[in-house]
């Protein structure tokens, strides 16, 4: 059974967002509130496009924090 609890996603997606938006993400922050969206509206396209989506977001998303965690080390 592939249901969709679309309720689940839009309330984790939410938090995902606000995340993504404190750590400077925009790019990650922009897909989470397009999914957040289409979530709440029930009317869920593609779970799996959406999870490879996020998925190649979450990579970006972690190389930059990777960079930035790196840089402030470096620092005197």
């Amino acid at each position: 059974d592939h249901t969709v609890d679309a309720a689940a996603i839009a309330d984790a997606t939410h938090k995902a967002k606000g995340a993504s938006s404190l750590l400077g993400q925009n790019e990650l922050q922009t897909m989470l509130a397009s999914l957040e969206k289409e979530a709440r509206s029930g009317a869920m396209q593609d779970p799996q496009a959406w999870a490879a989506s996020l998925e190649d977001g979450g990579k970006i998303a972690e190389a930059v924090f990777d960079r930035i965690v790196r840089q402030a080390k470096q620092q005197p």
